[in-house]
């Protein structure tokens, strides 16, 4: 695809582009037989991205112009699930695990002044399923979800100005772990009014972080790290 050209903060100047190349491969295969339809789906791709500084700044002369190093990843990611239906009863699943690229703007140390890649890049892998029941039959519904997701390895950058450092600085957050699990409930109850019927729907959830990301501070404006946990 083409560049994708990036605007910094207020003004309308250009300080890099940003280069992001993604292609895909993907097959589906569905399944019916009777009441019980099911599908497995598999996709395989290649994502490369670099950045093309446009000025060559004051502070970072080696760093700031012209291309920076490629990131490249293999990306990957399988999905199936199955249904079973008879009368107004219904039972599906789906599982998935999916391995992403991680983003442009989140891998780059300070993508406005130089050419540094944030340390320790990786895909972001994630596993996830969910379980479900569904009645329909003469205007009353009821479906109920059970659902879990893992998400391990994202990356964050924050960027900011610190007091404590009397600069600009930012954050390259790494090997950040997530889980979410949860339970969801609907349903709908038709009133003696026609055309009219109660609705409702409840949800609890436990999302949490799983881990200690590592993090690694430097200061904008000169590149020096003053905060290292890896």
């Amino acid at each position: 695809g083409r560049p994708q050209m990036v605007k910094e903060g207020d003004k309308y100047g250009y300080d890099y582009y940003a280069h992001v190349r993604d292609a895909k491969l993907w097959a589906n295969l569905n399944f019916e037989m009777g009441g019980l339809k099911a599908y497995v789906a598999a996709q395989g791709g290649y994502n490369t991205f670099w950045r093309d500084g446009l000025v060559q700044k004051g502070l970072f002369p080696e760093n700031s112009y012209g291309k920076s190093e490629k990131a490249r990843f293999l990306t990957y990611r399988a999905k199936a699930g199955a249904s079973w239906m008879t009368g107004p009863h219904r039972i599906y699943a789906n599982a998935g695990y999916f391995n992403d690229a991680p983003y442009f703007t989140e891998s780059f140390v300070s993508p406005r002044t130089r050419n540094t890649l944030a340390p320790r890049l990786t895909t972001e892998k994630t596993i996830s399923g969910d379980i479900n029941y569904a009645f329909n039959k003469g205007g009353y519904s009821l479906r109920v979800t059970g659902y879990y997701t893992k998400i391990n390895d994202q990356t964050d950058l924050m960027s900011f100005y610190d007091d404590s450092q009397n600069s600009f600085t930012n954050f390259a957050v790494s090997g950040i772990d997530q889980r979410h699990v949860g339970v969801e409930l609907g349903f709908a109850v038709p009133l003696p009014l026609k055309g009219l019927s109660l609705q409702g729907a409840l949800n609890w959830g436990d999302y949490v972080y799983t881990s200690t990301p590592s993090v690694i501070q430097t200061i904008d404006n000169n590149g020096e790290v003053v905060l290292d946990s890896t």
